[in-house]
This record gives C-alpha cells, sequence and structure tokens, in this order.
C-alpha cells in the first residue's frame, strides 16, 4: 500500500470523503424521511464553500483520493457548483461524484460538467410515474427523468440506486434491468429495504437479496454480485444511517465544530469504536485524519 494511505485497523485503505452539502431535500422518500419532514438547521451554520475545500484539501493530503458530495439533495445547496469547482481544482483528487435525486439534473447537468464533476449516482426507485409518486411523495417524475437523459447526454458515467420493496415496486426489477442495458449507464444497483428511518418500513415489504438474485437470474445470466457488509453511519443520524459501501470519511456540512466518522468498520462491532472525532481547528482536523493510521479512534460524547 501507499505509504502515504490512510489505513484502518482491518488494514484496508480509506481513500475515499463523502461529504453532506445539505440536511435539506424536497423528496420525503418512505425509507428515508418522514412525509412531514424533520427538524432542520439553519443554513447560516453550514461550512462555507471555502471550508469544505479547506477540509477536503486536508484529506487528500492524507491520502483521499475520492469524494462523494450526498444531502438530502445536495443540488438544493444554491453553492452546489461553486464547491464542485473548488473541489474538482483539488491537485490529487483523482474522483468527484455526486448523489442526487434528479430532480434538478435538467437544468445543473451541464453546469456540473463544466465545473469538473467526473460521476453521478441517481436515486430511482420506480419507472412509472405513480409508482414514483408513492414512493417519493413527489411529482417530479418528469424532472427526473429528464434529468437522467441530460446527465447522459453530458457524457457521465451515471448509476442508478434502486430501493427494492415487496408489493410496491419489485415487479419493476426486470424494467430497471431493460432500461439499463438500452441506454449508457454505468451500472444500476438493487438495494434492499432496510430500517433505517422514515415511517414507512415493515418487514412485509422487504424483498430480500437471495429473492432478488434468483428472480433476476430468472431472466439474465449473472456474470459477477457485489456483497458490501460494511457500516457506514452519516453524521446526519438524526435524519437517516446509511448503508456504506467503501471505506469513507464523512463530515457533516454544518455547525462551526466539524464533525468527521470514519467508517470500514464491520457490522458485527460496535458503532462506538468507530465513534465521531470532534474538531474545532484546521489543526485537529488534520490530526484526526493522521490518527487513523495510528489506529486511534473518537468516541461520541454526550
Amino acid at each position: 500500500m501507499d505509504e502515504d494511505a490512510l489505513i484502518d485497523r482491518h488494514g484496508r485503505k480509506i481513500d475515499s470523503l463523502r461529504i453532506s452539502l445539505t440536511e435539506r431535500c424536497n423528496f420525503r422518500c418512505l425509507y428515508c424521511m418522514p412525509p412531514e419532514g424533520v427538524a432542520l438547521q439553519s443554513s447560516s451554520k453550514y461550512l462555507t464553500p471555502a471550508e469544505i475545500e479547506r477540509f477536503s484539501r486536508i484529506a487528500v493530503q492524507q491520502g483521499v483520493t475520492k469524494i462523494r458530495l450526498t444531502g438530502g439533495e445536495p443540488l438544493l445547496r444554491p453553492e452546489s457548483i461553486e464547491i464542485v469547482e473548488r473541489l474538482a481544482a483539488i491537485s490529487g483528487l483523482k474522483d468527484l461524484a455526486l448523489t442526487t435525486n434528479g430532480s434538478r439534473l435538467k437544468k445543473m447537468a451541464l453546469p456540473l460538467k463544466h465545473a469538473g464533476l467526473k460521476r453521478i449516482n441517481v436515486s430511482l426507485d420506480s419507472l412509472d410515474p405513480i409508482g414514483f409518486k408513492k414512493i417519493s411523495y413527489s411529482d417530479s417524475y418528469s424532472d427526473v427523468m429528464e434529468g437522467v437523459l441530460a446527465a447522459l447526454s453530458e457524457k457521465f458515467p451515471v448509476k442508478l440506486n434502486m430501493v427494492v420493496m415487496k408489493g410496491i415496486n419489485d415487479h419493476e426489477v426486470p424494467e430497471f434491468i431493460e432500461f439499463a442495458l438500452n441506454n449508457p449507464f454505468e451500472e444500476v444497483r438493487f438495494i434492499e429495504f432496510m430500517p433505517l428511518c422514515g415511517t414507512g418500513w415493515k418487514p412485509k415489504l422487504v424483498y430480500a437479496f437471495d429473492e432478488l438474485l434468483e428472480k433476476v437470474a430468472a431472466s439474465y445470466y449473472i456474470e459477477k454480485i457485489h456483497i458490501f457488509n460494511t457500516l457506514y453511519l452519516d453524521i446526519l443520524s438524526s435524519v437517516c444511517p446509511l448503508l456504506n459501501y467503501k471505506n469513507q470519511i464523512s463530515i457533516e456540512a454544518t455547525e462551526d465544530t466539524v464533525m468527521l466518522v470514519l467508517s470500514g468498520q464491520p457490522i458485527d462491532e460496535p458503532i462506538a469504536a468507530y465513534g465521531p472525532f470532534l474538531m474545532n481547528t484546521w489543526q485537529e482536523v488534520e490530526q484526526a485524519i493522521q490518527d487513523v493510521n495510528a489506529g486511534k479512534f473518537g468516541v461520541l460524547e454526550d
């Protein structure tokens, strides 16, 4: 491994930084957020674009090579294009990606391309307008589909993320596969419905991985299966903890005190072992990242 790489105590390289630009979202997907929404912080407490850039530069100096921008819905952040421009200019950063619901991509795909964004993941759970509204509580189906096509037209590598729910959208799995095969998507991902947050989770809605695999295998040749078993707990845990599929560092773009979470943690270990660092100065930020290699992990204090 590279001498400058961040290595967790299990010997895995941590080379990815995930940044939440906002906790706001214009959807109310039943697996993520209650229909009535959640209490939001004032945007005046958000880290500024310059602060996000500074943190990212420190992380890249410590071995991070990939950054993903998330939310909430990151494109609701007014400075999202400026943030992309700032991060794309960081020397040593090899990949800059965005996860979005796609509702603003139609107008923003081209500016994002010009700003230096490399890749886009779109969360899309139904190809049917009625099913889309049932899951997202949004009438933005046409905007999302036009946004997806706009991203493809700008030659972005695009991945689709579909949360599969029994009796709600599981019948659309073949349609998603055909949609992906007939368009230049990088891949389509089928995600098991998990009891994370929101008010819509019910055990009867879970479409288990083995069921999904059997359904897909009945009609398609499966060349490779990727199974990710590491846990990533987003700083915005009051909104929704997320499962992670990479070894990552995450920061929340809010408050004067930066919070950092280290992931790469096996799911059978207590979360406290990888609790967040609380940092008030940039020297503490840099030291916290360096502490990964030393096997030091902070624990969240009351």
